[in-house]
């Protein structure tokens, strides 16, 4: 991205020094060297309007959306679904079901087996 670009995607730049900065953090009791934080800023001016000692900003630690699931599902079939743990562990699950007059014991044993040998080969590549 070329730097005049810049300006146009994150708007416009401003360089405050010297300020005060409050820091209120949630995870963390002090600010870690070299670690990214993800917050709001607000420049807090006081009530008397000019500046003065109490002129500061304070910046306040949010806590991130997560993006990833928690557990990623890499199967989804009609009977089950398999979920990666993050301890790389796999996690069959069956899918609800009904069990009726029709219900048919053996298609359905056969489907789940089916879709678990489906989902272990895709897995492991074989």
């Amino acid at each position: 991205m070329e730097a005049k670009n810049k300006s146009a995607f994150f708007g416009t730049h401003s360089t405050y020094l010297a300020v005060n900065l409050k820091v209120k953090m949630f995870r963390d009791a002090h600010l870690k060297l070299g670690k990214d934080y993800i917050g709001v800023i607000c420049h807090d001016v006081p009530e008397d309007s000019v500046g003065g000692d109490d002129d500061h900003f304070t910046f306040t630690e949010t806590y991130p959306m997560n993006v990833r699931k928690r557990n990623p599902q890499v199967f989804d079939g009609e009977y089950i679904t398999v979920t990666r743990r993050s301890d790389g562990s796999y996690h069959l699950n069956f899918k609800s079901f009904h069990i009726n007059k029709d219900f048919d014991v053996a298609a359905f044993a056969s489907g789940v087996a089916s879709e678990i040998r489906k989902a272990l080969k895709g897995l492991i590549g074989k």
